[in-house]
């Protein structure tokens, strides 16, 4: 069926944008409707529905205890670095453990997948960091208790070559990017499929909130028309929207700026979050 992407919000200019976001994207189950919300750092979520929650709001991972006091354990979204030479990774029961010294000098432990512990190539090296939310256990013990929390983990490591310019990119990689403002966590993926065509692409969405209700959606296609930029998900009866100004959206479809979510029912807005930034920047 034909989505219509921000009529009420853009004053009409992204009625012809959303023409062509058909119900490309492969998705999960509808939700159940709730009443219009706005959202924003700090403001109450609507309550979840019964059946397949919808997410509400979403919130970076809790920090972790300081090993040491000269080792910070960061695993909030706001601290997390782009960019540091990899010291130490130990393999723990819920994750990798990697002990990296910032470009500031500051040594820093970060939680990784299992994956990159087992990448023993890094070790010493200047690297980027690439992260992803994972749904973490949450029990007091190895034994499997049935609760997990949201954390954003390492999940991929580049090399940073030694002759290349001083400037420092944000933590994100050609093909992906996260974006957060403390309440959700939202990575799009699949960048490339976008042609810098309108409505074109086959780009991927993996949003959690605060309460670790997370969603993923395929199939999303990306316009830039009357100074918007935006990536559109049909989600059944549900569409999602990341919209950013054209001169923050770069030329891999990355959005490099402050973004915001949209998601609606129809014509009706149900749930808008502001300020979402990419992690790194």
């Amino acid at each position: 069926m034909p989505v219509l992407l921000g009529a009420s919000i853009f004053s009409g200019g992204l009625i012809s944008l959303a023409v062509g976001l058909q119900s490309h994207g492969r998705s999960t189950e509808p939700v159940t409707s709730q009443p219009v919300q706005t959202l924003s750092a700090g403001a109450s979520a609507p309550s979840a529905p019964s059946t397949k929650p919808e997410p509400t709001a979403a919130s970076a991972p809790s920090p972790v205890a300081q090993a040491t006091p000269q080792t910070v354990d960061i695993f909030q979204t706001s601290t997390l670095p782009s960019t540091g030479t990899v010291q130490e990774m130990v393999a723990g029961d819920l994750m990798c453990y990697l002990t990296m010294q910032d470009d500031r000098g500051t040594t820093r432990r970060l939680g990784a997948t299992f994956e990159v512990c087992e990448q023993t190539s890094f070790l010493n090296q200047r690297v980027r960091f690439f992260y992803e939310p994972v749904s973490v256990s949450d029990c007091e013990s190895a034994e499997p208790c049935g609760n997990s929390r949201p954390a954003l983990l390492i999940s991929r490591m580049e090399r940073i070559d030694p002759d290349a310019t001083s400037g420092t990119p944000p933590a994100q990689s050609a093909d992906r990017y996260t974006l957060t403002n403390g309440e959700w966590t939202i990575t799009v993926g699949n960048i490339q499929s976008w042609s810098g065509v309108n409505n074109t692409g086959d780009l991927t969405y993996n949003g959690c909130n605060r309460q670790n209700e997370c969603l993923q959606l395929q199939g999303g296609r990306m316009s830039c028309r009357d100074g918007i930029c935006a990536i559109g998900w049909q989600n059944g009866d549900y569409f999602y929207s990341l919209q950013s100004p054209i001169e923050a959206v770069d030329s891999t479809a990355r959005q490099t700026k402050a973004t915001t979510l949209t998601v609606r029912r129809g014509d009706a807005v149900i749930l808008q979050t502001n300020d979402l930034r990419p992690i790194g920047n």
